[in-house]
């Protein structure tokens, strides 16, 4: 009889499968701040402008190659991203409880 652990590195539930094999399962908050942080660390504009020193960055426009995967992964978690609910943010039902203080 298998036991359910805990991922390593995760707050997640690992789940046994048939195949002798363990998968985790994560909430849609902890795969929404994953996807984040991928969509952070591919940005290459924010890359180039923010982390690279001011010498540097005349260099880049030879780096088309580096530029393009980097746009392509990035292209990953934003498609991704696009999908998920807390992407979304409504207004007004945020808002609604100071409507009804009035």
């Amino acid at each position: 009889m298998s036991t359910l652990r805990l991922c390593e590195g995760s707050d997640s539930v690992a789940l046994p499968s048939i195949y002798n094999s363990t998968f985790c399962r994560y909430s849609e908050k902890a795969l929404y701040n994953q996807l984040c942080f991928y969509r952070f660390i591919f940005d290459w504009e924010y890359a180039v402008a923010k982390v690279l020193p001011p010498e540097e960055r005349s260099r880049t426009k030879t780096w088309n190659r580096e530029e393009k995967v980097y746009r392509r992964l990035k292209e990953v978690p934003d498609k991704a991203l696009a999908t998920s609910g807390y992407s979304e943010i409504n207004l007004a039902k945020l808002f609604q409880a100071f409507s009804s203080i009035k």
